[in-house]
């Protein structure tokens, strides 16, 4: 029960289980699980769960600490460690030990004898030792021996624990076993509880090494290694004394030690069976270590040897003294134990005797005279110490093997030698010939020693038995069988040959048993496989035992019979012989005699066991042997109606034979040999009625009638054949049907079996000519003119049927005939009524009555596709492929059609993957070959072309040896290779253009000669040209050959540039540029969009590498458009842009000529589809159905090029008028009947004309089941993925459609959904254009029952893409609408340019509300940039169009859309549409119906009346209005949110902790849900919510966290989330939320983080929902790169590719900054995908990779610059394609970082910092700048003074943010700082000029001193630096710039204050005071002395102020002129050396 209770315990913390297994009561009731705390709380906190499972793992620790002797046994040793490392890793260890660990007698006994263990063990087959169990099942198992059995992961991880979980509970878990371990007192314990610790600790050790994160060695491992050692040497100490005590006390005195032996033997097995010493391969266990375990293993095992020899010598000398010479040495007296009579003496036999108290102990009781008591068994102890001997083979493998050999030498005992017999065969480790020889020899003596004694020898057959299983096991067989023997040639022969003797000795004898028998029939099958030579000397006896009297022997010698046919070719001969050796006369189908009913009738009496082992055999025969199935089969069913107690035996055989032969039913296993069985049948005179008796077995379940009409078409030509008209009437009347209305029904086949026979050489092939001319006329009752007519009128059919009857035998059974046969029966009935001795052979039939159509050839093909499909098993499939060889026989140059030649191309490649049928496709395609040799052509050519790199990938595969499958025989090889050379350099040099393209060949001796032509065609081929060639036809290849093509694309440009490394440097592949080359990136868009259907599942991980390289366009476009001209499709005809506002429309509801030419390209891809029932009815649409039979679609055809218009228009006889009327009529009749069988007669005898009694007639009609459209089930999107939902609907709705082309492809679209897709607008429209209606579909649809609303509309609706198809569907309604008032001149009901408008003045009135402005603003802001709505999106039109004057739908039939209720035509709620268009990124559409709803409420276009309430909510449409504009990828129309938060997170944070702090009062309020542009982002897709107030509730708190982690609180943060992550499991299944997560705990490299709770998504859910779950795939990408754990990182990484590109599939051209967002991360995961080999390197040659291995155990390297160069080159370019749009390009910075701190490389990783924190500050994110600089800061300091320069460079940066968050005086003073300290050389300038900047821009110092002193210094500094590269070069230019800007601005400066008012005024005043000086002179000469004093004193002052304003003139106007020069100067130098400023100086220079 503990036992039990661990593994339940063990599975439910692994898997972090909430709901309890059903188990029994008293588990839950044992002391483990009392007092533990229930699992109610594994999901929340973290603490709660530490708890939980710190609890239980106390709980199962605390067993260690039982004194209970049951608690440690070989279970719980491996339970134990399971359960403890489960709870503590949540890791599932030993999953493969599971299995049997809880079967009640697992390990609990040791046989004693080879006898016991044969007898009591498990036999390979059945358990031997109980009743043999008959029942059905058990005697029909095949069991197919050879197959590989692949072997499980060891472990697996269920839940990631967090690292404070993980390292909390493995260090209480270690700590606690180290204690309790050094508490044991090994001095004290037992020798088993010895070895049992020592198992459990080897587990122990095994589960750490295997959980352990590091490769080193941990504490833990070390210390209990030394304790194994310690436990080991122990038990050899407690050996040795027992050794020691014998030696002493002698052998009796120390009989006690073998107490309990059992128990010592079980743990000493646990033991050496631990996965540490049996799996080292797979893990890097200490070497150390490892060799002290193995030394102490080998000072064990010599003990152990020299205790069996002292205890043997012990024993012989007390026989010697005891027992008398005339005893038997096994008849040992001793004394019994238990109270007995004195002088009684008893002799008991050990083999027959036993006391029933003594259990397994022999006793023996003697006089009185013995001195002391014996009480054990003389051979027991023995035993024991052999078996444990014997277990040291799994550590000691040859040491073990020569000890026991010695041992047997010296033994006495021949039960005991027979026992290290058995051991020694059942392991090879013999060092030398001559022990090999001696054991031989010891084998013989043994078997002349038994036989004398007339003993059975099946123990020596058992090991014989072994031994050569053992060298079976090793390979030997089938390769050099004697390199296992380490031995000569001729040694390892005479070896054999001597076993061989020695086995047929043991047979000679006639007293072996049962099971002795089976024992020499396993020695016989061992030899036949081993060594056939010998073994055919054996095959007599061996068929003798086929009527052995024991039922066991028969069944177990028949269920091996196959190996006879394995290994030899004379089938027929060794079936002729077993079937005499049955001893039974059994109707047989024999080629010399047939046996027939009547010569078996008195074999009825036969014993019901002797008939259960013949059909056993058979059973066995026909699985084995292809050539004799058919015999077999036919024997059993034989048997079955002869002896109706067999049948339920028989039908069991034939259903297991049929699964094991993969068919899924036995009657598809039988419908491949009916023909057969049945001819065989007649043949052999079986009754008939007893083949109705048993027509269950060919087809379960039906009536006699039915059957007998089933077999008719070959029983018929069966009893005509013999002339058995008694039978024929008989089954005339069981069919219901006289003869001649029967035999006429099934003359088609009548006929084709006898003209093949009467052509063919077997004997009474003339019976076949007797039929045609007297039989079938007799029969028939009808005349030859009658019977020539029934030839004219189904020669088509007669045809079909002979090339059914080909086979690849060759001499094939009737009806069935050779290849050469079935060619010569078809020319004679096209070309016998002619001249056949005119015509050449070679060429094929004749055909002048036109048989081989082209178009009746395809059909020929798909009958024999549908033959080939269903014959499952290779060697049925190689017969249909026979009829294959035939057609090309027949068809000779007529092969060469285009048409026919892709389709066989396509059929034939498919069957390459069979390694059987390889020759014979080879030799198909080489027949194709010759024919194109012998008519070559263009369409040929492209043919071959299409198919070449699909064909030369399988035939290069088939020439690679697989590991599983490394023979690959050698004339299958050349054949392969042959073909391979044909196709490649034998090819005609037309097809050297496709060649080209294939992918570079294997490096491998065999592909060299191609390989070296390969490589020097491509030497002038463009990798452009390859890809757009490539893609240019890729929309239109099958996914078969798309993926292959697209692979070697792959591997050939991506895979090559990324192991490029240093080498590449550029971001081109030869001449193709990825991002610059517009044809290339629509190109890789064009393969996108392929990617959307489910078939494409394959190469969406290929095509996300082509997005990675291609990249983003105009990061801020507002509509996503691809390069070149890309138009959709519409209804009503092409659109035209002839002008800037003249679009020309055609109003057409029929198919447009545009659609129509799709649709056919469409089809012509599904012609080469891999299945054949979708090939049927394309086929069918194009030719039966008729579409090629319509007008239109023959001019269609006439825009295909040669090659297409080959491979269509054989389906097309030309227009039929009548045929098309007649098929919609039939159409019509079906679909209102609602049933599958209606069929018109028209098409019923199109078809029957042709191929009458064919398959074709059964399967390719393929009419489905009526769906009911008038259920809203239809509508339904739950639980159906996009291609279950839109067949159906389509399917249903094209039945009321009245267009021709629609009604035939109504059953296409059934099985297509691109198809379907592509038909959807144009059905919806027709239906609306339809008045002939008798039912309201708008009504239906709409209205009534809201079918569309409440099934698509609606937010329970995940299946996005069928909203956007709708959405699509819609739209073409409304271009109806609008075109139909445009061209009669009826008002549109609005007009576009009020519609802003309206907006504006409707927001301005709400702008005032308090909440709402946000929102109102935000609106504003956007609607600027819109003011028609032709600015709605690609699919709006402008008001002025001009449409044709065709129209092909009459008025009278056709709706006006003015009668249209609604614009849609449809009444549905337009904003539950525009709610709908937002979910799927339809941001334009949602206006645009917004609009809708304004004008259908408001009858205007306004927004409704402004709202003064005080409700805080926006009215539900303007709310729906703003989050479509917000979302719109425009600056402009962010403008409302980036008013809240321009970049100031801090802000933001306080405003979400303010909504969350009033969440209880104002929890309804959904105001602030589109805060911020990347929030709203996230909201759009909710995945796991129930209601949108719940997702309101949540808002704030993620805007919490998204502030928080732009902020960079990355603490604060971690913590917030474990506190929302325990709030009562609000946010457990949140999807945005988990992101939220996840993104922060990869951005902090929390590798450690992981959600507990399981199920937050499903895997399907990508492909139904627009939500990604990118930060947990790239979190765990990265924690795999981190780790190197292999298997989690590429899984991940491919599944995250293909979710991504699925996404961007359904995306819409209106969610431009999605599908951006969405390119920048499969960018990321690209550079993640090449940054894994960068790290880890190959795994280490000592450890064995396999599937199962989870980590890379090598020490991961750090790469180099060069290295990294690719990466750095790739990232630059991101950068500037992005152009500082920080929504794309910050979370590339962050991963980047990430990326580069997990690969090491500081050097990369500080370029990196610096240059994101330049880029963060110029996308104004200044606090992610700051923690970019922090970070750089300290990595610099920690490196010290590696990087001097890097450092000054980002204080520089730093100096640069400051300045950006507006600290201009501590920006400057640090650059002053640096410019004065730092070392900066080339950079000195630029600090420099960014001082004077500075100082300039905030005037905070003189002009000349930031002229003279920063910037002309910089100009300087420039000069100086000799460098000329690009950036040197910028850089001067640069500052002559910024010197000749600032000197601009002086000199604007100057002259504005010479040209101002104050400076006029002041030269007026200097004039004045001229004058006035000029006065005082004059005044001065004449004045008085007196007076002269004061006029020269005024003078002076004067003249002093003159000069001085003349020298500030003068300076003035100097400093103007300087000035002006300076500009000249730096603006001519600045356009002398760069461009980067001309126009900036041009325009300067203009001013």
């Amino acid at each position: 029960m503990v036992d039990v209770a661990l593994v339940l315990l063990g599975n439910i913390v692994s898997n972090d289980l909430v709901s309890m297994s059903i188990v029994p009561q008293e588990i839950w009731d044992l002391r483990l699980f009392k007092h533990m705390p229930s699992l109610k709380g594994s999901h929340g906190d973290l603490r709660d769960i530490l708890h939980l499972r710190q609890n239980h793992l106390r709980a199962v620790l605390d067993l260690l600490n039982w004194k209970e002797s049951f608690v440690l046994n070989e279970r719980m040793v491996v339970l134990l460690p399971a359960t403890v490392y489960a709870l503590c890793t949540g890791c599932v260890l030993f999953t493969d030990c599971y299995k049997g660990l809880l079967i009640p007698h697992s390990f609990i006994s040791v046989p004693g004898t080879v006898e016991d263990l044969l007898k009591t063990g498990e036999h390979e087959h059945e358990s031997l030792h109980e009743v043999f169990e008959c029942s059905v099942e058990v005697l029909t198992k095949i069991d197919l021996s050879s197959s590989v059995k692949v072997s499980q992961p060891q472990w697996h991880q269920s839940v990631r624990l967090p690292r404070q979980l993980r390292d909390s509970l493995l260090n209480e878990m270690e700590t606690f076993i180290l204690a309790a371990v050094a508490e044991m007192d090994s001095g004290k314990m037992l020798l088993s509880d010895v070895f049992i610790i020592c198992a459990l600790l080897s587990n122990f050790i095994y589960s750490a090494f295997l959980t352990r994160v590091r490769e080193e060695l941990t504490l833990f491992i070390i210390k209990l290694g030394k304790f194994v050692v310690k436990f080991l040497d122990r038990a050899a100490s407690i050996i040795q004394e027992n050794l020691n005590d014998i030696g002493e006390h002698g052998f009796l005195a120390c009989n006690n030690i073998f107490d309990g032996w059992d128990l010592v033997i079980s743990s000493f097995r646990s033991l050496v069976c631990s996965p540490l010493f049996t799996k080292r391969d797979q893990i890097a266990i200490d070497d150390a270590f490892y060799s002290t375990v193995i030394k102490t293993f080998e000072r064990l095992l010599s003990i152990l040897a020299k205790l069996y020899e002292k205890s043997s010598e012990g024993i012989r000398n007390l026989q010697s003294e005891i027992v008398s010479p005339d005893l038997p040495a096994s008849e040992i007296p001793v004394q019994n134990p238990y109270p007995v009579e004195s002088g009684i003496v008893r002799i008991m036999d050990m083999e027959l005797d036993v006391y029933e108290d003594s259990k397994n102990v022999d006793i023996i009781s003697v006089s009185g005279k013995i001195a002391s008591s014996i009480s054990f068994s003389t051979g027991k102890w023995k035993l024991d110490i052999l078996s444990l001997i014997s277990s040291f083979f799994p550590v000691l493998p040859a040491v073990t093997w020569e000890i026991l050999f010695d041992l047997m030498k010296k033994e006495t005992e021949s039960k005991v030698c027979e026992n290290i017999l058995y051991s020694l065969c059942q392991h090879s480790h013999w060092s030398s010939s001559t022990r090999l020889t001696d054991m031989v020899i010891s084998m013989n003596e043994m078997v002349e020693m038994r036989m004398s004694l007339k003993l059975p020898c099946y123990v020596i057959l058992a090991a014989i038995h072994a031994f050569l299983g053992n060298l079976l096991s090793l390979g030997t067989a089938g390769k050099n069988k004697y390199v296992g023997l380490s031995l000569s040639r001729r040694e390892s022969e005479q070896c054999l040959i001597s076993i061989g003797d020695l086995v047929n000795k043991v047979a000679d004898v006639n007293f072996i048993d049962w099971f002795g028998r089976i024992k020499l029939v396993d020695c016989i099958y061992d030899f036949i496989l081993l060594s056939p030579q010998i073994g055919q000397t054996m095959i007599e006896r061996l068929l003798t035992m086929l009527r052995d009297q024991d039922y066991r022997v028969r069944f177990f010698l028949g269920r091996r019979i196959g190996v006879l046919f394995q290994t030899w070719d004379g089938h027929d001969e060794l079936f002729q012989d077993i079937c005499l050796n049955f001893g039974v006369k059994l109707v047989m189908p024999s080629k010399g005699k047939l046996v027939k009913e009547k010569e078996v009738q008195d074999n009825c009496s036969q014993p019901r066991s002797i008939m259960d082992t013949i059909i056993i055999t058979l059973m066995h025969l026909a699985m084995y042997s292809e050539k004799m199935e058919l015999e077999a089969i036919f024997m059993m069913c034989t048997v079955s109606a002869l002896y109706p107690c067999q049948r339920e035996l028989v039908v069991a055989a034939l259903d297991n034979l049929s699964r094991k032969l993969q068919y899924t039913t036995r009657s598809k296993y039988l419908e491949e040999l009916i023909g057969s069985i049945l001819f065989c049948w007649v043949a052999c005179g079986v009754s008939l009625v007893a083949l109705v008796e048993i027509r269950d077995h060919f087809v379960p379940n039906v009536e006699p009638t039915y059957f007998m009409q089933y077999c008719c078409h070959w029983l018929l030509p069966a009893l005509l054949l013999h002339g058995d008209t008694c039978n024929l009437n008989w089954v005339a009347s069981v069919a219901g049907l006289p003869l001649a209305v029967l035999v006429k029904n099934h003359f088609v086949h009548i006929f084709s079996i006898c003209m093949a026979l009467h052509c063919s050489k077997k004997s009474g092939c003339e019976k076949g000519a007797v039929v045609l001319q007297h039989s079938i006329l007799h029969v028939a009752e009808m005349s030859e003119d009658e019977r020539d007519k029934l030839i004219k009128q189904y020669m088509v059919s007669i045809v079909s049927n002979i090339l059914s009857l080909a086979s690849g035998a060759s001499e094939p059974a009737l009806p069935f005939f050779s290849r050469d046969t079935i060619v010569l029966a078809i020319q004679t009935v096209v070309d016998g009524f002619l001249e056949m001795d005119d015509c050449p052979t070679s060429v094929g039939v004749v055909d002048k009555i036109n048989i081989f159509r082209s178009d009746r050839v395809f059909m020929f093909i798909v009958e024999m596709h549908y033959k080939v499909t269903a014959a499952v098993h290779h060697r049925h499939k190689c017969h249909r492929l026979a009829e294959i060889e035939v057609l090309i026989d027949v068809l000779g140059h007529r092969a060469a059609v285009s048409s026919t030649s892709n389709y066989l191309f396509n059929l034939v490649g498919q069957c390459f993957g069979f390694h059987a049928l390889q020759d014979q496709c080879s030799h198909i395609i080489s027949m194709l070959l010759e024919s194109f040799k012998r008519n070559p052509s263009k369409e040929i050519i492209g043919v071959l072309g299409e198919q070449l790199q699909f064909l030369v990938s399988k035939l290069v595969a088939c020439c690679i040896p697989s590991e599983t499958n490394a023979e690959l025989s050698g004339t299958r090889s050349s054949q392969v290779l042959s073909l391979l050379h044909q196709l490649t350099v034998g090819a005609d040099p037309s097809l050297y253009d496709y060649i080209r393209e294939l992918e570079p060949f294997p490096e491998i001796d065999i592909f060299d000669e191609i390989r070296e032509f390969h490589q020097e065609l491509c030497q002038a081929y463009s990798p452009k040209d390859h890809f757009l060639k490539f893609v240019k036809r890729s929309s239109y290849l099958p996914p078969r050959l798309l993926l292959w093509s697209l692979q070697a694309l792959h591997k050939k440009f991506l895979v090559g540039e990324i192991c490029g490394g240093e080498k590449i440097a550029k971001d081109t592949i030869g001449d193709m540029c990825w991002q610059s080359d517009q044809d290339i990136v629509h190109a890789v868009w064009n393969l996108v969009h392929m990617c959307s259907s489910d078939d494409a599942n394959s190469v969406r991980a290929l095509v996300s590498d082509f997005i990675s390289r291609v990249g983003i366009g105009d990061p801020h476009c507002v509509v996503f458009h691809l390069p070149g001209d890309h138009c959709q499709i519409h209804v009503c005809g092409p659109i035209h842009r002839d002008g800037a506002t003249e679009i020309s429309l055609s109003l057409d509801t029929n198919i447009s000529e545009e659609l129509l030419l799709s649709l056919m390209r469409l089809l012509k891809k599904y012609l080469m589809d891999d299945s054949v029932k979708i090939i049927d009815i394309t086929s069918q649409t194009l030719r039966i159905l008729g579409i090629l039979s319509t007008e239109r679609g023959q001019k269609a055809l006439l825009s295909f090029d040669s090659y297409e218009r080959s491979l269509i228009e054989v389906h097309s006889k030309g227009v039929n008028v009548e045929l098309v009327e007649n098929l919609q009529l039939d159409l019509e009749k079906k679909f209102n009947g609602r049933c599958t069988n209606i069929k018109s007669d028209f098409v019923e005898g199109y078809t029957n004309s042709d191929f009458v009694g064919s398959r074709l007639n059964i399967k390719s009609t393929s009419w489905t089941d009526a769906i009911p459209w008038e259920k809203s089930t239809i509508w339904k999107t739950q639980e159906k993925t996009f291609e279950m939902w839109i067949c159906p609907l389509v399917h249903s709705l094209i039945g009321f459609c009245n267009d021709p082309i629609l009604r035939l492809c109504q059953d296409i679209v059934l099985l297509k959904a691109e198809v379907a897709e592509l038909l959807l607008p144009n059905v919806i429209v027709n239906l609306a254009g339809r008045k002939d209606l008798t039912i309201d579909l708008c009504k239906l649809i709409s209205s009534q029952d809201k079918w569309v609303q409440e099934n698509l509309f609606v937010e329970s609706n995940k299946l996005i893409k069928s909203i956007q198809v709708m959405l699509d569907a819609l739209n073409e309604l409304r271009l109806c609408y609008v075109m139909e008032r445009t061209t009669s001149s009826i008002p549109l009901k609005r007009v576009a340019s009020r519609t802003i408008a309206s907006i504006f003045k409707n927001l301005k009135a709400i702008v005032v509300k308090g909440a709402r402005r946000i929102k109102a603003q935000r609106s504003l802001g956007a609607l600027r940039q819109y003011a028609k709505p032709s600015s709605y999106g690609p699919n709006s039109r402008s008001a002025t169009v001009k449409t044709k004057d065709s129209a092909t739908i009459s008025s009278a039939m056709v709706v006006s859309t003015c009668l249209w209720e609604k614009v849609y035509w449809l009444s549905i709620d337009y904003l539950d549409v525009a709610k709908s268009a937002i979910i799927c990124g339809s941001y334009f559409t949602s206006v645009m119906y917004v609009e809708h709803w304004c004008e259908e409420h408001f009858n205007s276009l306004t927004l409704g009346k402004p709202d003064f309430s005080h409700s805080e909510m926006l009215p539900h449409h303007i709310e729906i209005l703003v989050s479509a504009i917000t979302q719109i990828n425009e600056p402009d129309s962010l403008y409302g949110i980036i008013q809240l938060h321009k970049g100031n997170w801090s802000k933001a944070l306080e405003y979400y902790d303010l909504q969350v702090r009033s969440e209880a009062v104002d929890r309804m309020d959904g105001c602030s849900r589109n805060l911020s542009p990347e929030h709203s982002q996230l909201t759009v897709h909710p995945s796991f919510t129930k209601s949108e107030d719940a997702i309101r509730q949540r808002e704030p708190y993620k805007g919490l966290i998204r502030s928080l982690q732009k902020i960079g609180c990355t603490h604060v943060l971690d913590l917030y989330c474990q506190g929302l992550t325990s709030r009562n499991g609000q946010f457990q299944h949140d999807l945005e939320f988990t992101e939220l997560q996840y993104e922060a705990a990869w951005r902090a490299g929390n590798w450690d983080f992981s959600l507990l709770y399981m199920g937050a998504y499903s895997p399907s859910s990508s492909q139904q929902i627009r939500c990604d779950h990118f930060n947990e795939n790239l979190h765990s990408c990265l924690r795999a790169l981190q780790e190197g754990d292999f298997n989690e990182f590429h899984s991940k990484l491919k599944d995250s590719k293909q979710e991504l590109v699925l996404s961007l599939c359904h995306a819409s051209g209106q969610s431009t900054e999605y599908i951006y967002s969405t390119i920048i991360k499969l960018q990321i995961f690209y550079h993640l995908g090449m940054a894994w080999g960068l790290r880890w390197a190959s795994p280490s040659k000592n450890i064995k990779s396999s599937p199962g291995m989870r980590k890379v155990f090598s020490e991961p390297t750090i790469p180099t610059m060069g290295q990294l160069s690719w990466l750095n080159t790739d990232w630059s370019s991101i950068l500037k394609r992005t152009q500082l749009h920080m929504n794309l390009l910050e979370p590339f910075i962050a991963f980047r970082r990430v990326l580069l701190q997990i690969l090491g490389s500081n050097e990369c990783m500080v370029q990196h910092l610096l240059q994101s924190s330049s880029t963060l500050r110029k996308g104004s994110r200044f606090s992610q700048a700051a923690a970019a600089l922090h970070e750089f800061k300290f990595l610099c300091n920690r490196m010290g003074e590696q990087h001097p320069a890097s450092y000054c460079f980002g204080r520089l940066e730093e100096a640069k943010l400051l300045r950006a968050q507006g600290q201009n005086e501590m920006a400057i003073n640090l650059a002053k700082y640096i410019s004065q300290n730092s070392q900066l050389n080339e950079e000195a300038s630029n600090v420099y000029r960014l001082v004077g900047k500075w100082l300039a821009e905030t005037r905070s110092s003189n002009s000349r001193t930031i002229l003279e002193k920063y910037l002309k210094r910089a100009v300087l500094l420039a000069k100086d630096n000799k460098n000329i590269d690009k950036k040197a070069i910028e850089r001067q230019s640069q500052t002559h710039f910024h010197l000749a800007h600032y000197a601009d601005a002086l000199f604007r400066s100057h002259e504005e204050r010479l040209a101002s008012n104050e400076w006029q005024a002041a030269l007026r005043l200097r004039k004045h005071k001229t004058i006035e000086l000029e006065a005082l002179i004059r005044r001065l000469k004449s004045s008085s002395k007196g007076e002269k004093t004061d006029y020269s004193v005024k003078i002076q002052e004067l003249q002093k102020q003159l000069a001085m304003d003349a020298e500030e003139a003068e300076k003035l106007q100097d400093d103007r002129d300087n000035f002006l020069t300076l500009t000249l100067d730096g603006y001519k130098r600045c356009l002398v050396i760069g461009d980067k400023y001309d126009v900036r100086v041009t325009m300067s220079l203009r001013k």
